[in-house]
């Protein structure tokens, strides 16, 4: 139970961080911070509600896949624009 509160507080101050940097210029900076603040956020949702520290390979395996396919996809959206 603690450690799913020490989550949700961490992901509010990342959630504060986030929304200050877009008041920040940092001109190209603020994509990159922006979107390094969303992959921190994904990990801890993952690591901690998802479980995927505690699971088995398989559930493993299967996130891994879904990330993976996420990047396919990405990558040929930004290829064909």
């Amino acid at each position: 139970m603690i450690r799913h509160l020490l989550t949700l507080v961490a992901l509010f101050a990342l959630l504060a961080l986030t929304t200050a940097v877009a008041f920040i210029d940092l001109g190209a900076g603020n994509t990159a911070l922006s979107l390094g603040i969303a992959a921190a956020k994904a990990v801890l949702v993952a690591a901690v509600f998802m479980e995927l520290t505690r699971a088995d390979l398989h559930v493993r395996l299967t996130a891994a896949a879904g990330l993976y396919w996420l990047s396919i996809l990405i990558g040929l959206t930004l290829w064909v624009s």
